[in-house]
């Protein structure tokens, strides 16, 4: 199990891809035509869903615990099989690591994702790719000039591991035991009285303080 990600792998203000791509490009041989071989040839779970990101390009979503760091692995099928029945050819799988507690940067991502791949030269480039950083030399231009394109309910669901009517009984009871109660925390905050006097007592106030007064 992966240490979880130091916080400089959060979801920057200005969404980005390169920094959660693992690894170099993979490429995969004939025998993978199912998203469920993709994910055991490569090691991970199995995947929970495939969402058609743009042509010729798929997205593989494999939950994963907490405490793992969110990131995508780039897969390359030169035999661009259907990863689902009746789906379209895919020639690049973006294995998608999504911890359950980062539903909103998951989103985020893949819209940044499906916004940088909307260009086909850009595509065609990455299946040239064969190390990572030839794959983040390629996506830099998409990334500074691309925003966030649109999700389908359905896709978001995908992502999120639900659907229009809720998670079912069970996988709830799961997600609470795993991440605790859906709220938020209130944080105790100091006495009104207490911050006020903090206002005459630090050291900024107390050096205004001494400048103003007569010699």
């Amino acid at each position: 199990m992966s240490e979880r990600p130091p916080p400089d792998f959060a979801m920057p203000d200005r969404p980005l891809v390169s920094p959660f791509i693992a690894g170099d490009p993979i490429r995969l041989g004939a025998d993978v035509t199912s998203a469920a071989q993709l994910t055991t040839a490569l090691g991970l779970p199995a995947p929970s869903g495939v969402i058609d990101l743009v042509s010729g390009v798929a997205l593989v979503v494999v939950p994963v615990p907490p405490d793992e760091r969110l990131s995508l692995r780039w897969v390359q099928l030169a035999h661009e099989p259907a990863l689902r029945s009746g789906g379209p050819p895919t020639a690049v799988v973006l294995v998608l690591l999504a911890p359950l507690d980062l539903s909103a940067d998951v989103v985020r991502l893949v819209a940044h994702l499906r916004s940088c791949l909307s260009n086909g030269a850009v595509v065609a480039e990455t299946r040239r790719a064969t190390t990572r950083p030839a794959l983040v030399h390629v996506l830099a231009p998409a990334e500074r000039d691309g925003g966030e394109a649109a999700l389908a309910d359905q896709e978001i669901f995908t992502l999120l591991g639900s659907g229009p009517d809720g998670l079912p009984v069970g996988e709830a009871a799961r997600r609470l035991a795993t991440l605790g109660l859906n709220r938020l925390e209130r944080v105790a905050r100091r006495p009104l009285a207490v911050r006020l006097l903090a206002q005459f007592t630090s050291l900024f106030a107390l050096l205004l303080d001494h400048a103003v007064l007569p010699a």
